[in-house]
């Protein structure tokens, strides 16, 4: 830890008129400074889900971060917290941003009560990791495309063994 040797105020204050208690302040001051800085905030399961759903829905729309931030009027790097969860997108925010993707304000929180309730399982995060993925994009784009159902299956079943091996 670094100190600069500048105390705020109130302490300089009050340490002067009590030498003893100096150093004890000191420390008690640093230590409640370096608990509010270091604390590690991890983002809400439904802050989560509501950034991974406007991430899904902007790629699916062909839109880069920093296309969405100008758009609705923040930064790229706004915009990606807004995905992963760190920061809330607020009420009028979230409006602007369904607006600008073409979707209810309701799409970005379908699903989200019950992961919240229930936790989120390692296989159901893998599969919306991939399902908000380019790739998870663009192959069901193409997916969907193919009307045979015999050929889906063929496909599915290809998949499948590749996997396997």
């Amino acid at each position: 830890m670094v100190r600069t040797g500048k105390r705020p105020a109130a302490i300089k204050n009050f340490s002067d008129k009590t030498p003893e208690l100096s150093s004890d302040l000191t420390c008690l001051w640093f230590a409640r400074k370096l608990y509010f800085t270091m604390r590690v905030k991890t983002p809400n399961p439904v802050d989560r889900h509501v950034g991974a759903r406007i991430r899904m829905q902007r790629m699916v729309r062909g839109l880069s971060q920093t296309k969405l931030g100008e758009e609705v009027g923040v930064t790229f790097q706004q915009v990606q917290k807004y995905e992963k969860g760190v920061n809330r997108v607020g009420a009028s925010r979230l409006q602007q941003i369904a607006t600008v993707l073409k979707v209810a304000p309701d799409f970005f929180f379908h699903g989200a009560s019950a992961k919240a309730v229930a936790g989120i399982s390692k296989e159901t995060t893998l599969i919306q990791g991939f399902a908000s993925s380019r790739e998870g994009i663009a192959l069901s784009k193409a997916f969907t495309e193919i009307s045979d159902q015999k050929m889906r299956r063929s496909i599915v079943s290809l998949v499948e063994q590749i996997a396997r091996d």
